[in-house]
């Protein structure tokens, strides 16, 4: 598409236009903010007959999978743009021997996105279900959990690897991967510590999870810490 352009993000070039494309689209506009503040140099923006027409992000260029967003503006869907933005994304990942693998998420019931990204080489992984509890505030647990610490971080990664990776074999949700720890990692986890927690039992780790918002993710028990928990 000779009349396609994808340039680095400028904020005081591109900002303006953005807004005004993600305008009413909550989850992108939260998804490009979130870019902005914590890694900006992942922005990159899509300008087709001097129009911005979309924009490609990345969460990093490190550590355990790196999220990469696409959007596109409606009227400019099925020109091959989101096809451009995936190609620019893997020339430059493949510059980052550090990223094992790229993720990525649609919307559910979104049949056009899942249609682009199959298309483009992309297939699904897995699903993930969000439940939300209703009804009764919890008991109180009789077990101490506290706040995670930077000695914390090597049982946790074992811990958290080794749940998911048993939960992907047993769903038959393959290749399966077992993620080595990582500075970038550790140093991650360190500056998000306030939200992540770690449940002691007799001066063990048994569990971990992350608190984002309002909601829990990442919840892990020790496979052979289960029946303790019980």
């Amino acid at each position: 598409m000779e009349n396609l352009i994808i340039e680095p993000y400028k904020p005081e070039r591109d900002i303006s236009a953005i807004q005004a494309m993600l305008f009413g689209d909550e989850y992108f506009k939260e998804k490009f903010l979130e870019t902005e503040i914590n890694f900006p140099e992942g922005i990159f923006v899509a300008c087709y007959n001097n129009v911005t027409v979309g924009f490609l992000s990345f969460s990093g260029f490190k550590g355990r999978g790196t999220e990469m967003t696409i959007f596109v503006r409606k009227e400019y869907r099925g020109k091959g743009i989101g096809s451009k933005l995936i190609e620019n994304a893997e020339q430059l990942l493949n510059q980052y021997e550090a990223v094992e693998r790229s993720i990525g998420a649609c919307m559910d019931g979104d049949r056009s996105s899942l249609q682009f990204v199959c298309k483009n080489g992309y297939h699904i992984l897995h699903s993930s279900y969000i439940m939300v509890r209703e009804g009764e505030i919890l008991p109180e647990s009789h077990f101490p959990i506290r706040q995670y610490e930077d000695d914390d971080y090597p049982v946790w990664h074992v811990i958290r690897e080794m749940a998911f990776y048993k939960m992907r074999e047993r769903v038959g949700i393959l290749p399966s991967y077992y993620i080595a720890p990582s500075e970038w990692e550790r140093n991650h986890f360190l500056k998000d510590r306030n939200n992540r927690f770690v449940m002691d039992i007799d001066g063990e780790i048994a569990a971990c999870g992350v608190i984002d918002g309002c909601e829990l993710r990442q919840v892990a028990v020790r496979p052979d810490a289960i029946s303790w928990i019980r």
